[in-house]
């Protein structure tokens, strides 16, 4: 069924930012940086109350979070360990 993924994504998109939205407001000139990017954790099928949650959630400076794309950052690294994920970093290690 076309548009089907889309549709799911947005979904869970939403409520990655609701979970998100719930415990870290938005601040003048920062942005919520997701230490495990949204977009990987749909497609691996990570559940969006731990991509939401507050332990996934910095602010950073906006074009320092433009730049970071969908890259993991460390501390996206040392979550998906925590969660039982580890096996996932193989994936987006060059």
């Amino acid at each position: 069924m076309k548009g089907t993924r889309s549709r799911r994504y947005s979904r869970y998109r939403r409520e990655v930012m609701d979970a998100t939205n719930a415990h870290s407001p938005f601040r003048l000139g920062l942005t919520r940086q997701h230490h495990v990017p949204i977009s990987r954790a749909f497609h691996w099928g990570i559940p969006a109350n731990l991509i939401g949650g507050p332990e996934n959630v910095s602010y950073w400076p906006l074009n320092d979070n433009i730049q970071q794309g969908t890259r993991i950052s460390e501390e996206g690294e040392a979550l998906l360990r925590e969660w039982g994920y580890a096996h996932l970093i193989k994936q987006v290690t060059p």
